[in-house]
């Protein structure tokens, strides 16, 4: 048997083309009957989709690109991988195919992908926020696009669509296990991104009022989202500090991991003498020595919700645009935290 068409399975029911992508795609606009006896004509004919005969069907491909700054650090990269890895998992069940690729910003000059300019893609998944330029070129062309984590504050205004984790919440939660087990002073170490660390320190602040622990205002600093520039500021604190805190609370695994390099460079073992927490709970935080105690970011969760959003956006234009809020505040456990001088015996 030949390749079936989309024509030919719309002439077997008796429906027009239209009914047909309305049964392929599970979307509403027709009867049960009707949707049962196309989708027995697609199994009993082995029909596959063909992307350019959905493209002309459609006006639009069902190719999702997921687009990434190619200039971030390998590390920073990693916990975007992880959500793209969960994106793959999810998309098949959206009936789209993911094209992953990176962007750049050289000089003014905006580079996007061929998948883009060649207006292959359906719409856009950017794992975080888009540098402004970017973000202005593609409302430019018209392609719909989500944002995956973005840090943009969401109290007023939806701006533009997006999903955000709750991190001040995160650390919040992090800063208060650390009074729980007997920690009686932490210092902070925090994201040289203004907008993350507004929200990572709004937790961490919160979170110092309702323990009473304290803080010395010589234990803070920010690092790139970068474990060489995490390791270089804790090279400095360490040559300025003529005392530690009890613990450190770090805004991303990645600053704990390049940290704590420096620190046992000088002596200065974890958790023996510093115990740390963060967040994100990259796939590395369970694999590096000690096995870092962090706040899980929900990576599955923010997949699925950008596929539902952008799709809502795809296929339904002119919905207004909205953020969804994904919580994140569950702590996992491990070995970069011990018992502090008031813990109860």
């Amino acid at each position: 048997m030949g390749t079936i068409t989309i024509r030919e399975i719309a002439a077997r029911a008796g429906v027009s083309i239209s009914a047909v992508s309305i049964a392929l795609n599970g979307r509403r606009g027709i009867s049960d009957e009707t949707r049962a006896r196309i989708l027995r004509i697609v199994d009993e004919s082995r029909y596959t989709p063909n992307p350019n005969s959905r493209r002309l069907l459609m006006g639009r491909s069902d190719t999702i690109a997921v687009l990434v700054d190619a200039d971030i650090s390998v590390l920073a990269n990693l916990f975007y991988s992880e959500i793209n890895n969960e994106l793959i998992s999810a998309s098949a069940s959206f009936g789209y195919s993911l094209s992953y690729a990176g962007y750049t910003v050289r000089g003014g000059r905006v580079t996007l992908p061929r998948v883009i300019t060649a207006r292959d893609a359906a719409g856009i998944i950017f794992l975080g926020d888009p540098r402004e330029e970017v973000a202005r070129e593609v409302r430019t062309m018209r392609v719909p696009y989500v944002v995956a984590d973005t840090h943009k504050p969401q109290d007023g205004a939806c701006a533009e669509t997006a999903a955000y984790v709750d991190y001040e919440q995160s650390a919040y939660r992090a800063v208060c296990y650390l009074h729980e087990r007997g920690h009686g002073s932490a210092g902070y170490f925090g994201s040289t991104n203004p907008l993350y660390n507004a929200r990572v320190y709004a937790g961490f602040t919160r979170a110092l009022r309702d323990t009473g622990l304290t803080h010395d205002p010589r234990w803070v600093t920010a690092a790139d989202n970068d474990d060489a520039d995490a390791e270089e500021k804790t090279e400095t604190l360490l040559r300025e500090w003529d005392e530690l805190p009890d613990a450190v609370f770090y805004s991303g695994d990645i600053l704990a991991i390049g940290s704590i390099r420096a620190l046992r460079r000088h002596g200065v073992e974890v958790p023996r003498d510093l115990s740390t927490v963060s967040i994100d709970n990259i796939l590395l935080a369970e694999y590096v020595t000690p096995r870092l105690t962090t706040v899980n970011v929900d990576r599955a969760l923010i997949a699925r919700t950008c596929l539902e959003l952008l799709v809502e956006r795809v296929e339904q234009p002119g919905t207004p645009c909205r953020a969804v809020r994904v919580r994140s505040d569950e702590l996992l456990i491990r070995d970069s935290v011990q018992d502090g001088r008031y813990a109860e015996k």
